[in-house]
């Protein structure tokens, strides 16, 4: 972080008067095709880093800025682990069996439940945080971008 927070003070003096705060430096990974991008927020407690193909660095810069507010925790539901997927379903299921459910609708309602879970934490599937009628997979599907891999880090 205190890298990021040199290249940005190098870059940026924006920083200085605690206001919306980039860092101002795109790097290019080693086999030349992955771009890095980062994004500090404003009062400095949050930051995250982006690592991606295609697009551009505006359009990675939202996704960064999704990451640092949103919190995800994955890239895309693929990533979440089989072990967490059948805990939140095998529990919505039995919420609903105990209920009073029958098997086939308390069967539905831990899809829906599942389904929802991972739209608060897996990152291509949280709404746009400008523009909740697209996800983050959408918006970087027309951005021509494909997100590698984020990660957030609290100060």
């Amino acid at each position: 972080l205190e890298k990021m927070m040199q290249l940005t003070h190098s870059k940026n003096l924006r920083g200085l008067f605690k206001e919306n705060l980039e860092v101002g430096a795109h790097l290019n990974a080693p086999n030349g095709n992955e771009s890095v991008v980062a994004y500090i927020h404003h009062n400095r407690s949050r930051a995250s880093i982006v690592r991606y193909t295609g697009g551009n660095e505006e359009d990675a810069r939202k996704i960064a800025m999704q990451v640092c507010s949103m919190n995800p925790i994955c890239v895309s539901r693929e990533d979440v682990d089989a072990a967490k997927r059948a805990e939140i379903y095998d529990k919505a299921k039995n919420d609903a069996l105990t209920s009073g459910k029958p098997e086939n609708i308390a069967e539905k309602i831990a899809d829906g439940k599942l389904n929802s879970a991972l739209k608060d934490f897996v990152l291509l599937e949280q709404p746009m945080f400008d523009d909740a009628k697209n996800t983050v997979g959408q918006f970087a599907q027309k951005s021509g971008m494909t997100i590698i891999r984020f990660s957030n880090i609290t100060v």
